[in-house]
């Protein structure tokens, strides 16, 4: 197993229990294209075969992502509005 097989192992379960539950999560990009950019939404499908997910946007739809494009310790849970 590479080291980005094991970050998106490790990330599948994390944020697992934010798709179970079917609450928004909040995380960053640290590779591809859009690395360094937050991303936030429901996740619609999170696939440990594939290593990827579908995350539904509010702006932006249902979008695809790697798991191993995720930077690790950025996955955390949406923040209330005040």
């Amino acid at each position: 197993m590479t080291n980005d097989q094991d970050k998106a192992i490790r990330n599948f379960r994390k944020l697992n229990s934010f798709f179970e539950n079917k609450l928004d999560v909040f995380f960053r990009l640290d590779k591809g294209q859009d690395a360094g950019n937050w991303r936030k939404g429901e996740i619609l499908d999170l696939n440990l075969e594939k290593l990827t997910l579908v995350l539904q946007e509010d702006l932006l739809g249902a979008r695809p992502f790697l798991l191993e494009e995720i930077k690790e310790d950025s996955i955390t849970g949406k923040k209330e509005e005040k």
